[in-house]
């Protein structure tokens, strides 16, 4: 038995110096709160978004919802659109093309035994709701994932009453015509209350519950060769009422709640070149299940609504991503940082080298993103040894930052 033990530890040593010699430079961003949404606070809405201009609408709340608001970034302020044509309607989906002015809503749950398979086109030039194809009876679900890919999109995953599904369903937005493309996953994969993102011509999705399972699995659908590919875990524990949204080339995936029943603050993200996740921050404000996120040109994500621990909100986030300058900054300053030993019991030394910094902040988190420790790298080059054996056991996680930007990022592993 004493040799098992020694051989696991080993490996998992083995596993975490891999991990930790991954010097990988990741975008950083800035969380800002702005205008709250100014429909009431809410659950399962949904979201899109046009050129410069957010849309969110729908949802339940103690009641479900027709109305729709648009959202001004550069005025920061919420105003009223004519309401969806359809039944009110919580958990619908959404997916939308800059190019032509459309923002596309459909399917959803009405309450009872009711599930919708309608559609309906929002065109931004006169503000006007049009009904579409709604032929497609596989449609007849809720919680599902819609994401758009030029003048393509894609409804997969979701839930019909007590019957969770993997189809996958593309909607010609110049034919207004659906077919049905590769099913989601695999013969296990079949979920609802996933979440999923676009990078180029790629969809990506993972996360979600079936019964009393929880899912952070990940894959990308390849919408040429019409393929499904598992990719690495979301780094984050599994759950399901998450949000994701895609920046500069790279994912974020946060917020849900788990089967501890915590609802989560934490936000990672994926790289798609590399196919890791990495932590990069908590959400400001509190954790969450089933809000809404949509993007403005590939730069700036907005985050809001959902259900807490007290009940519904309205309160809105705008993530900034700095995908440029960020990524220079990160390459021309870091030069390594690890840590030994890993798995530890508390007692870590860490290895820097900061290049051409004089000092960062060193900030552990545990596995919910919240700071448990903080410490001060004064110097260009260093060991820093720290105690923290009174931490349980569990994953945690570090960042080094300098002026708001996140340096490196890794995992220590306490094992008492």
């Amino acid at each position: 038995m004493n040799k098992i033990l020694r051989v696991l530890k080993l490996s998992i040593v083995f596993i975490f110096l891999l991990i930790n010699n991954s010097n990988a430079q990741y975008p950083v961003g800035t969380w800002t709160q702005v205008a709250f949404f100014t429909g009431t606070p809410r659950a399962f809405a949904t979201a899109f978004s046009i050129d410069t201009v957010g849309y969110v609408g729908l949802g339940f709340d103690t009641t479900l919802h027709q109305d729709f608001y648009r959202y001004y970034p550069v005025l920061n302020v919420w105003l009223p659109i004519d309401s969806f044509p359809g039944s009110p309607r919580s958990s619908a989906v959404s997916f939308s093309n800059d190019a032509n002015g459309w923002g596309f809503v459909g399917s959803g749950y009405g309450g009872g035994n009711t599930w919708y398979c309608d559609y309906y086109k929002y065109t931004q030039f006169d503000s006007s709701w049009s009904q579409v194809n709604s032929s497609n009876q596989n449609l007849f679900l809720s919680q599902g994932v819609g994401v758009s890919v030029g003048t393509n999109a894609y409804v997969t995953t979701g839930i019909d009453g007590a019957f969770p599904n993997n189809g996958n369903y593309k909607y010609d937005m110049i034919t207004d015509s659906w077919t049905t493309d590769s099913s989601f996953g695999n013969s296990s994969s079949i979920r609802y209350g996933a979440t999923g993102f676009t990078i180029g011509k790629t969809i990506y999705v993972g996360t979600g519950i079936n019964d009393s399972t929880d899912f952070n699995d990940f894959w990308s659908f390849d919408t040429t060769s019409h393929t499904w590919t598992q990719l690495a875990d979301f780094g984050g524990t599994p759950r399901f009422g998450a949000v994701g949204f895609s920046v500069g080339g790279f994912g974020f995936i946060g917020l849900g709640e788990d089967l501890n029943t915590s609802y989560r603050q934490d936000f990672w993200l994926y790289d798609p070149n590399l196919n890791i996740w990495t932590f990069v921050s908590h959400f400001p404000g509190s954790g969450r299940k089933y809000a809404v996120a949509f993007t403005i040109h590939d730069s700036v994500a907005y985050v809001g609504t959902g259900i807490d621990a007290i009940g519904n909100t309205n309160d809105f986030y705008q993530f900034a991503a700095d995908t440029t300058a960020g990524i220079n900054t990160i390459k021309t300053s870091l030069t390594s940082i690890s840590t030994f030993p890993n798995p530890s019991n508390g007692i870590i030394q860490f290895n820097y080298d900061l290049g051409n910094l004089s000092k960062a902040d060193l900030i552990m988190y545990d596995e919910t993103g919240k700071q448990v420790a903080e410490y001060l790298l004064s110097s260009k080059q260093g060991n820093l040894i720290i105690d923290q054996s009174d931490l349980k056991n569990g994953m945690y996680y570090y960042s080094v930052i300098s002026e708001d930007k996140t340096l490196n990022t890794g995992k220590i592993c306490i094992l008492k």
